[in-house]
């Protein structure tokens, strides 16, 4: 929670305007946010979230842009929320929510590999990747990820090394 106008800076900033239309370059981009434990970046994180959603509605509903918004707070208290797997299967179940049809993508996955698919970093990120790029359905995503520091060690090196191969994201 904040008091109403007190996050409104943010959207001044050049980097986060520069971010918030990398759709348009159709690369991939990050708006990096740190800050000391306690200042306010969880808050900035959810107060962010719905601006990009705001931001995105009249685009999705007046044109065919299909943009979406997702997100993932880590919390290294929780085993279903301090992994990259954790990630990955969050982002991907929003995604089918979001974009039913994407299921197609995970099917082969499953019939293969079935619930270990869910366990495995490499499968998880292959369907991630999949379901992204597939501009029939999706013309952009953009990507909320809060305390990354919260993230396993090594999970977090991969997810990080990965980050920067996203097309379009």
């Amino acid at each position: 929670m904040h008091y109403q106008g007190t996050l409104q800076w943010i959207l001044q900033k050049e980097s986060y305007a520069s971010w918030l239309h990398i759709g348009e370059t159709n690369s991939s981009q990050f708006l990096w946010i740190s800050g000391n434990p306690g200042c306010g970046k969880t808050v900035l994180s959810r107060f962010l979230l719905d601006s990009i959603e705001q931001s995105l509605q009249p685009l999705n509903q007046s044109s065919s842009q299909r943009c979406h918004v997702l997100y993932f707070f880590f919390d290294n208290k929780y085993d279903t929320q301090k992994s990259t797997e954790s990630l990955l299967r969050s982002l991907i179940h929003q995604l089918i929510n979001l974009v039913p049809d994407v299921i197609q993508h995970a099917m082969p996955h499953f019939i293969s590999c079935k619930e270990k698919m869910l366990d495995s970093l490499e499968t998880l990120w292959q369907l991630f990747c999949a379901i992204t790029t597939d501009h029939r359905y999706l013309d952009g995503v953009y990507l909320v990820v809060d305390a990354l520091d919260e993230c396993e060690e090594t999970s977090r090196e991969k997810l990080i090394e990965r980050s920067f191969c996203l097309p379009g994201i």
